[in-house]
């Protein structure tokens, strides 16, 4: 099978958040096409980034992974604001998401 260029994806996700990075990486895992994530934003999940210091997970941890990574069991069984900017910005980079920020 013959991939594209880099710069040429065969799919574009719209959104950075983690819906967003969980197609992009079930269609890069699942189905073999490169996928490109843009976001208007400056950094992915950027809804979590700009929640209040105490937010808290409303569901366990266990639960509430994307697909191929769980959140870290350090993270506790309610997870914090910033354990979860950690998951989502760990999840970009092991699974080797690409994306392109600060699009209009």
């Amino acid at each position: 099978m013959v991939r594209a260029l880099p710069d040429r994806p065969d799919a574009v996700v719209i959104g950075a958040g983690p819906s967003g990075l969980a197609i992009a990486r079930q269609l890069e895992h699942q189905h073999a096409i490169t996928t490109h994530v843009i976001d208007k934003a400056e950094a992915p999940a950027v809804s979590w980034r700009n929640r209040y210091d105490e937010f808290r997970l409303n569901t366990t941890g266990f639960l509430s992974h994307l697909p191929g990574q769980r959140i870290p069991v350090s993270a506790g069984r309610w997870p914090t604001k910033e354990d979860m900017v950690r998951y989502f910005d760990d999840y970009v980079r092991r699974q080797n998401i690409t994306l392109r920020l600060g699009c209009e």
